[in-house]
């Protein structure tokens, strides 16, 4: 998987999970969806200022009934409406 071209990633990187929204995404009670960070009360959030991605959602993954991981997309392109069910 590659990262686009506007957005400073590269493979096999590895980040602090405290600054990713994927943390975010594991304490959440659900899917997280954000359409436009720039304009969400996570506009200061550590990934945001480190990544630029301007769209994120996010599944937590629970195995055996403990948080596992995310399943995530993101772009560094604000989506235009809201995201759906």
């Amino acid at each position: 998987m590659h990262s686009p071209k506007e957005v400073p990633l590269e493979d096999e990187a590895t980040f602090n999970q405290a600054e990713t929204f994927c943390a975010l995404t594991l304490q959440a009670d659900g899917p997280m969806a954000i359409e436009h960070m720039a304009k969400s009360e996570f506009h200061s959030h550590p990934a945001y200022d480190a990544f630029k991605l301007e769209a994120y959602i996010g599944i937590p993954l629970t195995v055996d009934g403990k948080r596992f991981g995310t399943l995530n997309f993101s772009s560094p392109y604000p989506h235009e409406r809201k995201f759906s069910d």
